[in-house]
């Protein structure tokens, strides 16, 4: 009879297992549709030929005055830039008031006219801390430099959650996020949420004389220093043929056609059925491709975000939207704080 226990441990330490499995791909939980103490803009272009209006919203309206005499609302939201030449960065600070919403144009707020990533941080106001503070939301419109009405694409940044439930509080109550000291964010699933391993474009269409596109990618774990990962690419056409390709990336890719990272998706390679999709009497071929930024060595995954934009050659007409995820990467993303 004592044998007879044997099977329900055994079972259990399988599930053990297979919790633990799958610890990483549960972990990674950035979203586009609910608020976060951290959001990622995968790109801001501040350049000669366009200008992007970033916003950041406060969706914290309580006035309730704490110890310090600041409200429960008040945050201090801390802007980092990053270039896309030696990804140097660029800091801003601005207060946001309980309810309070923030839009602001790049080519003003950076020094130098440049195009790169941004990420935004919630900051206790007092202190200057890093604070769990999950009432961040915004946007990103893509515009005509000189011509703010002229909007060319828009997308949302990717938001992440503060995981800190213990520890130092801030004097209204938000705990702080640097839960080991390392004045760094850290998205490892204690501090913040961590970040995608796996990123899927759900449609490109084909690269012609009357269509393009652009993809803008960025890898955190490459900013600050020369760091430079594989781009593994698996592209799909809409017959369900698969094909492969590999590139090399830094801490950001962008402003650059999906043919720069493989011909595969040009109209002359990338086959498929020409019948599915007809405009105006001419096919239109279509597909998808999955991207992981990987390790040359053991392939680990790297986190990385990206966004799409659909782009017609013969005028301004441009759509984009953030890239889809899912997984969490091998190696945790880790950014130093000013």
């Amino acid at each position: 009879m004592i044998r007879g226990f044997k099977a329900p441990a055994l079972m259990l330490a399988i599930v053990a297992v297979a919790l633990v499995s799958t610890d990483r791909a549960s972990a990674a939980e950035p979203a586009h549709a609910r608020p976060g103490s951290a959001l990622f803009y995968p790109v801001y272009d501040a350049q000669a030929n366009a200008t992007t209006v970033i916003t950041v919203t406060n969706t914290n309206s309580s006035r309730v005055s704490c110890q310090n005499n600041n409200r429960n609302g008040d945050v201090f939201v801390h802007f980092v830039y990053f270039d896309n030449e030696e990804c140097r960065e660029e800091d801003k600070g601005e207060l946001l008031t309980p309810g309070d919403t923030l839009t602001l144009v790049t080519d003003r707020h950076v020094s130098n006219p440049t195009v790169g990533w941004l990420w935004v941080e919630a900051w206790d106001p007092e202190f200057q801390e890093a604070i769990d503070y999950d009432f961040l939301i915004g946007s990103a419109i893509i515009v005509k430099a000189g011509q703010a009405t002229d909007f060319l694409w828009s997308y949302t940044p990717y938001a992440f959650r503060g995981l800190a439930d213990d520890g130092d509080q801030s004097n209204c109550g938000f705990y702080f996020t640097d839960d080991d000291g390392d004045n760094a964010a850290d998205f490892d699933g204690v501090e913040y949420e961590q970040f995608p391993g796996t990123l899927y474009l759900d449609n490109f269409f084909a690269e012609d004389a009357d269509m393009s596109n652009r993809i803008y990618l960025m890898v955190p774990d490459g900013a600050g220093g020369d760091d430079i990962f594989e781009l593994a690419m698996q592209i799909w056409n809409n017959a369900e043929d698969r094909f492969s390709n590999t590139d090399a990336i830094g801490c950001w890719i962008g402003a650059i056609p999906l043919s720069d990272l493989t011909l595969q998706v040009t109209a002359d390679n990338l086959g498929g059925d020409p019948q599915e999709l007809e405009v105006d009497g001419a096919s239109v071929l279509t597909g998808w491709i999955q991207f992981q930024a990987r390790n040359f060595d053991d392939r680990d995954t790297r986190g990385m975000l990206g966004v799409f934009a659909h782009r017609m050659n013969s005028g301004d007409f441009m759509a984009g939207h953030e890239l889809h995820y899912e997984g969490a990467a091998d190696v945790d993303v880790s950014l130093r704080r000013f």
